[in-house]
């Protein structure tokens, strides 16, 4: 549709030129989908081109089941008891498991240390 709208302000644009502004403009993610994409049909079928509209149109389709993924994540994201409870988990621990503050000790049941570093 865009390429026909530069054509009725007499812009003209290749075919390839389009097709690299295109794939230019993909986000990481979707870059790494495509590339997985391409990299297979390559091994399948190495002599066969790609269609450039095929693969865009693979690209939104996947573009579309990661958004309802996100949706359905972040709609069943805290319910029930046991979501605040991870919540508050992965707020004390950092990347790597590593320990951002202190809690309670299972131990004592005291504030302020773990129980692997309780003294009593």
């Amino acid at each position: 549709m865009k390429c026909e709208e530069l054509a009725a302000v007499r812009v003209e644009v290749t075919g390839k030129e389009y097709q690299s502004a295109i794939l230019k403009s993909i986000l990481e993610e979707m870059s790494k989908f495509a590339s997985g994409l391409l990299t297979s049909a390559q091994m399948f079928a190495p002599s066969t081109k790609v269609d450039p509209d095929i693969l865009l149109d693979n690209i939104s389709e996947e573009a579309d089941r990661l958004t309802a993924r996100r949706k359905h994540d972040k709609s069943a994201k805290g319910r029930g008891q046991q979501g605040g409870a991870q919540d508050k988990a992965l707020a004390t621990t950092g990347e790597g498991g590593r320990c951002k503050q202190k809690g309670k000790c299972h131990n004592c049941g005291k504030l302020g240390h773990w129980a692997r570093e309780c003294r009593s």
